[in-house]
């Protein structure tokens, strides 16, 4: 009998050490904190003890300009491999991206293995809770570590835009004769410049859309008109399939021309700064992830991928290698977003000189020389 108490008391004394520290197991993605304890730690067994949480933290790589700095809680929106759209109680939308995607200003990159990705943890509708600097989803025992991370910044004051350059005309040029290469069925870029491709009736009635909605705000940002110009964008938001539609990712490539352009034209701060209101309430209309995208554009915010295009146009360096990689975001948004930028930088590029006559003289110039039909007919590497 002396024994077997003797081996109990042992056992439990084993049982009470074995509570106090935390196991941390480590690995090159994660940091696993494994806490083991009881109700009632005396009581414990010998060789048992109950596991009453296991949290992940992964750690932030970036966190984009836009993202608070005093986190709210929410819930998971969406869930993609490289990405999860956070849906938080003040209506904003925060993503969570792996390294693998580009930089944006409502964005958290996070050192989550790409093998894995985000579907392997989080599912939508699971609850989002901040502690201080942690977003926790305690349904999925995963945290995300935002503390001492760098804000990324999407402005575009850096990239002054001369509109009557003739290099910079040429570089619009060389970046539409790749649109109409490699855009897919469906977008914007393929319905106004490839009139080889077949499209269901959806896509024509878009195009019609188009057709009757671009000139009128090539007319309103000429002539810097924010009323009329409003109203156009009022016939482009939500226009089109997807959680961003192509009239919304051609709006965010709208006003990133716009913000770079006043740079160097003060009368098109006016225009824009007339715009940012009326967008803001237009953005109420569509989708929840494209209108993010819309509400940081007002803001003056864009993606990584649109800043490095305007970047390479301002500097005149690599301008085929950063629009062939934003080519390949989403189905068509890449695309669809280039052509707003386009269209914001010279309309006539999207249009055709026809529909749009009020053209600069260097832009005339251009159009209309052998040396545009060489640009039309590059075509971007594969």
């Amino acid at each position: 009998m002396r024994d077997l108490t003797s081996r109990r008391s042992e056992g439990e004394a084993r049982a009470r050490n074995s509570s106090h520290e935390p196991e941390i197991t480590r690995s090159a993605s994660f940091v696993v904190a494994v806490t083991s304890s009881s109700h009632n730690p005396s009581a414990v067994l010998a060789g048992t003890r109950r596991v009453e949480s296991v949290r992940r933290t992964i750690a932030a790589n970036s966190i984009g300009s836009l993202v608070p700095s005093a986190l709210p809680g929410g819930r998971v929106h969406s869930v993609f491999r490289h990405a999860c759209n956070l849906e938080m109680v003040d209506g904003t939308l925060l993503t969570l991206l792996t390294l693998k995607q580009g930089n944006l200003p409502h964005g958290i990159r996070c050192t989550v293995p790409v093998a894995e990705g985000f579907h392997a943890y989080l599912q939508p509708g699971q609850a989002v809770v901040a502690e201080q600097a942690l977003l926790c989803f305690p349904a999925a025992k995963l945290s995300v570590d935002v503390s001492s991370v760098a804000r990324w910044h999407g402005t575009l004051a850096d990239c002054p835009i001369d509109t009557d350059s003739v290099s910079m005309i040429e570089a619009l040029s060389t970046i539409r004769a790749g649109l109409c290469d490699v855009a897919p069925v469906g977008g914007i870029a393929s319905l106004l410049l490839n009139d080889s491709a077949r499209h269901d009736r959806m896509a024509l009635a878009i195009r019609a859309r188009l057709l009757t909605t671009l000139p009128l705000l090539a007319l309103a940002t000429e002539y810097q008109d924010c009323v009329k110009a409003s109203f156009a964008l009022e016939r482009l938001v939500g226009l089109g399939p997807g959680l961003t539609p192509s009239g919304d990712d051609f709006i965010v490539g709208y006003l990133a021309a716009l913000r770079a352009r006043c740079i160097r034209e003060r009368h098109i701060e006016h225009l824009l700064q007339g715009l940012i209101d009326p967008v803001r309430l237009l953005a109420k209309r569509t989708h929840a992830i494209s209108r993010q995208f819309i509400l940081n554009a007002a803001a003056g915010e864009f993606c990584e991928s649109l800043v490095s295009i305007v970047r390479a146009i301002s500097r005149q360096q690599d301008v085929v290698e950063h629009a062939a990689a934003a080519a390949h975001i989403g189905h068509t948004s890449g695309t669809d977003s280039m052509m707003g930028l386009l269209f914001g930088f010279c309309p006539a590029l999207v249009l055709g000189s026809a529909t749009h006559k009020k053209l600069t003289g260097t832009q005339q110039n251009l159009l209309m020389s052998p040396k545009f039909n060489h640009l039309q007919s590059a075509r971007w590497p594969h």
